[in-house]
């Protein structure tokens, strides 16, 4: 089916452009906050040709499609903006927001905001993360010299863009939260300045050391102010509905933003993360083997209840702040062990001559590479057994990391290509008992799916 032909049958089976409050989409999943839930028809949705499982989280609606989401969400968003342009914005349609403040809606709530705010960004983060690694094999293996020129600039492309992340953060931030992108982009401007003459502050509460390299160390100063800048924008649009609310909401917003960021919200949530650095290093340090293996074997459980972008706020925290990040290598063996797991369904179904749901091998594939939800939610969780023992087989894989304490020096999430992420100048020996690990975790799972399977003697 045609993405424009999906495209329109999501549309018609969300009750239309005029039920969608927001939508935004991660690597897999298209988000879309609704207006009305009574309007979903999620078995229709379900039914759809390149739809592989439909999750409802509060108001919002995730559409689980794969790899091509993006192309989806294009058509989506294209028929969703026109229809809204000719509707002029639905101004009779009542918002029917489901709202909670159970702990654990919150953290999802903040999950999402996160995802949306990130995920434009996984893509430079992860070719600039491979290119390094790439770079850094090579050099070591001395196929190539790292003197000023192309490949010079292509090494350090990753921390040109990690030195930058704040800037990128509030664009993306600013369209999560709502708020005006030159604003915000204006309020982190300002947390870069620092006056002729002055090496650091000390005067304000947390500010003590604070200088204007210290907020490209961490996300979460720029994170909470941009948070907390868009919040009083909205406040303050609400207030002032006059002619000239053109002049006076942005004057407003940063005279009431810029003092309380650079005073007190930003170093805030500098000291935020640098305590949360410090006590994963403390607890990594007393058994790095246990804490592999819990991280390995929770992960896609965090995946499934749609927390993980919170852990991955931690790991970027702690590669900017130390360089390196021990528990970024932890998804491998993580999307290996589901990996393995779906391959032996895949098998024992291939071997009974059942047939295969479309882009069945392509899901594993990708889940080799790190995109697992097409094979968790086609597969694995489906069937309970695999999804419970491509856990475990992590946990297991995760054993030689801990054992080989091996870091990660540059953001990413692409499954084994990832191991090349493990290695900097100077630095050999992670890509090998990386690779141990992950190859434990997809053989182990592999193989108790396939004697589960064939001991049970299941179709299910």
């Amino acid at each position: 089916m045609a993405k424009g032909n999906l495209a329109e049958n999501i549309l018609y089976n969300i009750g239309g452009c005029e039920n969608i409050e927001k939508i935004n989409h991660c690597a897999t999943r298209l988000r879309i906050h609704l207006r009305d839930q009574s309007k979903i028809n999620i078995p229709n949705i379900e039914g759809e040709k390149g739809v592989i499982r439909v999750v409802t989280n509060g108001d919002q609606l995730q559409i689980i499609i794969g790899s091509h989401v993006t192309q989806v969400y294009d058509a989506i968003n294209k028929l969703y903006l026109n229809d809204v342009a000719n509707k002029n914005n639905y101004p009779n349609v009542k918002k029917q927001r489901i709202r909670t403040k159970k702990p654990m809606t919150v953290l999802k709530n903040c999950s999402a905001a996160l995802s949306a705010t990130m995920t434009p960004l996984i893509g430079p983060l992860i070719a600039a993360g491979l290119i390094k690694g790439l770079l850094a094999l090579a050099f070591n293996s001395g196929l190539i010299s790292l003197t000023p020129g192309p490949f010079f600039v292509l090494y350090h492309l990753n921390d040109v863009i990690l030195f930058f992340l704040p800037f990128f953060i509030a664009y993306t931030a600013s369209l999560a939260f709502g708020g005006s992108t030159a604003l915000m982009l204006t309020v982190v401007a300002s947390l870069f300045f620092m006056p002729v003459g002055i090496q650091k502050i000390d005067e304000i509460p947390f500010g003590e050391g604070i200088n204007i390299l210290t907020y490209s160390a961490t996300v979460f100063p720029v994170l909470l102010c941009i948070f907390f800048s868009a919040t009083a924008e909205r406040v303050i649009k609400k207030i002032i509905t006059n002619s000239a609310s053109f002049m006076l909401v942005p004057l407003l917003t940063l005279l009431i933003a810029i003092p309380l960021s650079t005073g007190f919200i930003a170093p805030a949530g500098l000291w935020l993360g640098q305590k949360i650095a410090v006590y994963y290093h403390a607890g990594y340090q007393v058994s790095p083997v246990l804490v592999c293996m819990l991280f390995a074997g929770v992960w896609q459980l965090s995946v499934l209840i749609g927390l993980h972008w919170i852990f991955a706020l931690v790991m970027l925290n702690t590669l900017l702040i130390d360089g390196y990040d021990t528990a970024l290598p932890l998804l491998i063996p993580a999307v290996l062990g589901q990996a393995g797991a779906s391959m032996a369904v895949l098998t024992v179904n291939i071997a009974r001559r059942k047939q295969q749901k479309k882009g069945e091998i392509s899901s594993v594939l990708s889940a080799i590479l790190g995109l697992t939800e097409p094979v968790i939610y086609q597969t694995n969780l489906p069937l309970r057994y695999p999804f419970v023992i491509g856990c475990l087989s992590a946990a297991l894989g995760g054993i030689v990391y801990g054992l080989y304490q091996i870091k990660m020096y540059s953001f990413g999430i692409l499954g084994v290509l990832s191991l090349l992420q493990t290695e900097t100048i100077g630095t050999s020996g992670y890509i090998a008992y990386g690779l141990l690990g992950g190859v434990i975790a997809f053989i182990t799972s592999f193989l108790m799916t396939l004697l589960y399977r064939l001991i049970k003697k299941t179709d299910n």
